[in-house]
């Protein structure tokens, strides 16, 4: 069946199962890994401060997605790709979009220095392990595509522009987090006029990059940056955001000494090893762990 999703940023978001590529997106969303994304809230501690900021990472992967589709459109008409290769293009770029969040850990960012793994590390892991529901699908769709998704996010992939559609200074994660961000905290810090963004974006093909064309594309650019600057300044960086998540990192220092010291008398294993040494966790032990484990 197709799909209609409604967002409060970007309205409708929606994808016919009668197409290909869409039809993989929809599996992809039903798939755990996905899913698990429901319970990582998309700004950490920050609801703390701002307590309407409970949204999760996944609203923000399927408004991604969208965006990269609003971007890779405008490209492809710019470079007239033919059938082929705009299909094939066209399923890399989204289906990047939609997984490239799927390996953070529980409050997102705000946990990273608890045990200095980056998100990206399990992303990749996810999307190439055979044990994950998302590999299947992506191996059901083509031989080989978990690892062209794979290079799209490290920056690998042959054809540099489409990933610098999902992970660059002008791409559809920053586009839509932004906007996200700026509405779930009741603020308008973030808000800036995506439509003429994308209008302004075209294809480098001698240096195979996204460029900014013209006088007016470059004064909405300018606009972009300043909302992302000040969204760091009033919201990211928020005095009482950063203590939260000061806070967090203190709370599971203790955590880690009375590990050491034998003083808590159970842990979850999953969770212990979150803490204490997560490069041994398995993939089902990771996914497991969410903001509610917590």
């Amino acid at each position: 069946m197709s799909r209609t999703y409604r967002d409060p940023i970007h309205k409708e978001i929606f994808l016919d199962s009668n197409k290909k590529v869409e039809k993989l997106l929809i599996d992809l969303i039903d798939c755990r890994e996905l899913q698990r994304l429901r319970w990582i809230r998309q700004l950490g501690t920050s609801w703390l401060t701002f307590h309407g900021a409970e949204a999760t990472r996944f609203p923000h992967s399927l408004g991604s997605m969208h965006v990269a589709n609003l971007m890779f459109e405008k490209l492809s008409r710019d470079l007239n790709l033919e059938e082929e290769k705009y299909n094939h293009y066209r399923a890399l770029v989204l289906v990047s979009a939609l997984l490239h969040d799927i390996g953070h850990s529980p409050f997102s960012h705000s946990s990273e220095d608890i045990n200095n793994i980056k998100h990206e590390v399990w992303t990749q892991k996810l999307i190439l392990s055979p044990e994950t529901e998302i590999n299947k699908v992506l191996e059901n769709y083509q031989d080989g595509f978990a690892r062209d998704i794979a290079s799209i996010l490290n920056k690998t992939y042959p054809v540099r522009f489409l990933s610098s559609i999902v992970n660059s200074q002008l791409d559809c994660d920053r586009f839509d987090y932004l906007l996200r961000d700026s509405f779930h905290t009741g603020t308008a810090y973030g808000n800036f006029d995506l439509n003429r963004v994308i209008q302004s974006i075209t294809v480098d093909i001698e240096h195979d990059c996204l460029v900014v064309s013209g006088e007016k594309g470059m004064l909405a650019v300018e606009d972009y940056l300043y909302a992302r600057y000040s969204m760091y300044l009033q919201v990211y960086q928020h005095k009482k955001c950063l203590a939260s998540d000061s806070h967090l990192l203190k709370l599971f220092q203790r955590v880690k000494m009375l590990i050491r010291s034998k003083r808590i008398a159970y842990l979850e294993t999953g969770l212990l090893k979150w803490v204490t040494n997560p490069e041994s966790l398995t993939v089902t032990e990771f996914l497991n762990i969410d903001d509610t484990t917590v």
